[in-house]
């Protein structure tokens, strides 16, 4: 299976944590997250793993290395050519990922069933494959509407959107599933933003993103607050768990 994680950011918002580093080289329990990470979807039957980098991404690929337990890890670095962001990093790496593939956000661990999602996917090769969660504004503030089987609207969450947000049920999971045709047909929209939250939002305002619901919470390294909520579920065995798991 493919992944391709994006892992570009610096996690300016855990500068007192990460001290110049990477985001995804932040400390958990005296470990790098981004052991967790892999070790995690490595246990989960992904053999193709590529590494969207971008900030002192020399410190990723000293840390990690080729190989990470026998699984080649691929870097594609952002060459600057567009402007930096998560939608940047997909248009930079587009050519060089496999025809299908998922993308996840690079500071999450998720408890999905991921080959469930990935055959999923396989299938759906006319749209976009999202995860989402019926969050309850939980975890973060909503950002998809969704109802009678469908995603309706993806918030983007820009100033102009600050109306539509209470009408959002579910939040974005961080995991996308998605075939590189779909993603040249749609290019354009692609590179008409930075953001990849731009890039789904336009998606579902054509009916182009397919929902997969997700019945347990995500964990997270975004900011200070859920970084620490993530030290102590690790620290209790509770992600030590989900991220050992071969399901």
């Amino acid at each position: 299976m493919n992944i391709a994680i994006l892992c570009g950011g610096r996690g300016t918002r855990l500068e007192s944590k990460t001290k110049g580093k990477p985001k995804i080289l932040i400390d958990v329990n005296k470990k790098p997250f981004v052991y967790l990470l892999l070790e995690s979807l490595i246990n989960k039957g992904f053999n193709n793993i590529f590494l969207l980098t971008s900030y002192k991404s020399n410190l990723i690929k000293e840390e990690v290395g080729k190989f990470y337990k026998n699984i080649p890890i691929n870097y594609i670095e952002d060459d600057n050519n567009f402007k930096s962001g998560t939608a940047s990093a997909l248009l930079n790496a587009i050519d060089k990922l496999p025809s299908h593939f998922l993308l996840q956000y690079g500071d999450t661990i998720l408890d999905i069933n991921y080959k469930d999602f990935y055959h999923k996917s396989e299938i759906l090769d006319n749209y976009l494959l999202m995860s989402i969660f019926d969050n309850k504004n939980n975890l973060d503030k909503n950002n998809v509407l969704y109802d009678n089987k469908s995603l309706i609207y993806y918030n983007s969450e820009s100033p102009k959107n600050h109306n539509k947000i209470f009408d959002a049920n579910f939040i974005d999971y961080g995991l996308l599933g998605m075939h590189k045709k779909f993603v040249d047909k749609y290019i354009g929209i692609l590179s008409e933003n930075e953001s990849l939250k731009y890039y789904q939002e336009k998606l579902s305002l054509r009916n182009l993103i397919y929902p997969y619901i997700v019945h347990k919470r995500f964990y997270e390294i975004g900011n200070p607050e859920s970084y620490e909520n993530f030290k102590n579920n690790y620290v209790s065995g509770k992600l030590k768990k989900i991220i050992n798991s071969c399901s």
